[in-house]
């Protein structure tokens, strides 16, 4: 069985990330958990990790800070083994930090540069994370507005989203997670789907009026 490839390069404790994560991963099902807890720092450690990625049969980005990964992802052979990993229909999850790079524009968490470009997977979503924990609903309906071609997805703990063909989202989990377009959101909860392709206006609850 291919293992899934656990990549920890977003925390400052990876070895502990790695534990944490894999524990969780085989306690779900998963029969193999392989890691890469630091990021290559020579041509060998590159290309070790090509080999590895070539051999995953799906990829787990963990949390920390998302900065941390796309710094590495500056290398161009990294990003286009990775996004050629997704486009041969491999599965790549991540948690926090990790589902936050997956977007073409990525929230950074820096006030003064809030948006920069991430892995890309995800062209036309912008997603956030510990979205009702830490009340992030300011900070992603400015990133829309600023790509009003995208939708932002705001993920709840506890609650996760599976995007299939960037064409359906299924929500799953305890919390919630916010559908936000540039004229209104919606809150879905565990095993509501939505259809990324269609985004008509009368499938959301529309704002309040903020005229004065």
């Amino acid at each position: 069985m291919s293992p899934i490839l656990v990549i920890t390069w977003a925390s400052n404790h990876p070895a502990n990330t790695y534990a944490s994560i894999s524990h969780d991963l085989l306690a779900a099902g998963a029969l193999n958990v392989n890691s890469s807890l630091r990021p290559p720092q020579n041509k060998d450690d590159l290309n070790t990790f090509l080999e590895r990625l070539r051999g995953a049969g799906g990829i787990f980005f963990s949390g920390g800070d998302q900065n941390q990964i796309i710094r590495v992802l500056r290398n161009t052979r990294l990003r286009d083994a990775l996004v050629k990993k997704y486009e041969d229909g491999f599965a790549i999850a991540g948690t926090s930090a990790g589902s936050a790079m997956m977007s073409k524009h990525m929230l950074t968490g820096n006030s003064i540069f809030p948006l920069s470009r991430g892995l890309g997977l995800l062209p036309n979503i912008i997603i956030d994370t510990h979205f009702s924990e830490r009340q992030r609903n300011a900070r992603l309906r400015h990133a829309i507005r600023k790509f009003p071609d995208t939708i932002g997805v705001g993920i709840d703990e506890g609650t996760g989203v599976v995007i299939k063909n960037e064409s359906t989202l299924k929500i799953i989990g305890s919390n919630h997670v916010i559908i936000e377009e540039l004229n209104g959101q919606r809150s879905l909860g565990d095993g509501e789907m939505y259809n990324l392709t269609n985004k008509s206006c009368h499938s959301l609850i529309a704002k309040p009026s903020t005229a004065k």
